[in-house]
């Protein structure tokens, strides 16, 4: 075995999270060249033994102590033994988008019921190489960080849409005014991700909730009892409306509930109650 032979590199690209040496056949008299920020982890029966770092490693007894108690290495050197090496990427990577693949169903206060899109970007960290290879990668030959983005889809779908709804009742908002929020929202589905990825060997170092848009198209034709006039000259307004499309005037609500303001001298919202600033009443 020539000396370059005798030393296992990694060969994958920049957006690999984790590749697996191609050969299982594995001697004593070989090394392992770790890159930084990478682990390499020693795996066989189903689970990670032995987790090297950053260097130059011989696959020895003193090197591998875990995996020497499953299966004794032979001594000489030349003997191969059965085993898988993995390459894990430990960087975080931080460049994946997101976006909901179809639109969220929500009920809003003032509009009814909508559907939003979202979007944004996410960054991940592998914390524990091995947990990540046991859980989530299987028998794959590598897995991308692609490969996270759909398999975490549903996941994060399932926070988002959750988020949304709790801030519009929270907060008594309609999601025509929930992008002011996105900082606030962003915090929030990124701790409830960790939640659910770190049972995978997963960190979210971050999340972005870039823009949240209601899709108009969808919207469901408002009741008869529901529908709002202009008080000025009695056109019919739309949900969103901030000006009267028949006279012009200026549509004045209540910042808490949402409801239309009929009186330019209200003190107070003739629905919740809420007492108006002097800029709105």
């Amino acid at each position: 075995m020539a000396g370059s032979d005798r030393i296992i590199r990694y060969n994958g690209d920049m957006e690999t999270l984790a590749w697996k040496y191609p050969a299982q056949k594995l001697m004593t008299s070989m090394s392992v060249m770790v890159n930084n920020s990478q682990e390499a982890v020693l795996y066989a029966g189903g689970r990670a033994w032995d987790c090297l770092g950053a260097g130059l490693h011989e696959l020895s007894l003193h090197k591998l102590p875990l995996f020497s108690k499953y299966k004794p290495l032979p001594a000489d050197g030349l003997t191969p033994f059965t085993a898988e090496i993995w390459y894990v990427n430990k960087a975080a990577t931080l460049e994946p988008r997101w976006g909901t693949s179809s639109p969220i169903q929500v009920q809003d206060p003032r509009l009814g019921p909508c559907s939003v899109r979202a979007n944004g970007q996410f960054g991940v960290q592998i914390a524990d190489s091995g947990v990540f290879l046991t859980r989530l990668v299987g028998t794959l030959p590598s897995f991308s960080i692609q490969d996270v983005t759909r398999y975490f889809q549903g996941i994060y779908t399932t926070e988002i849409k959750s988020a949304i709804a709790s801030y519009i009742v929270r907060r008594s908002i309609s999601v025509l005014e929930i992008n002011a929020y996105l900082k606030e929202l962003s915090q929030f589905v990124r701790g409830e991700l960790n939640l659910r990825t770190r049972e995978f060997g997963i960190q979210v170092v971050s999340f972005e909730v870039n823009a949240i848009s209601v899709d108009e198209r969808r919207l469901e034709p408002q009741s008869a009892a529901s529908r709002e006039f202009c008080s000025g000259c009695g056109a019919q307004l739309s949900p969103s409306a901030s000006f009267c499309p028949g006279c012009g005037k200026r549509i004045r609500r209540c910042r808490r509930c949402g409801a239309l303001l009929p009186a330019s001298d209200a003190n107070f919202c003739h629905h919740c109650g809420n007492q108006l600033p002097t800029q709105e009443g």
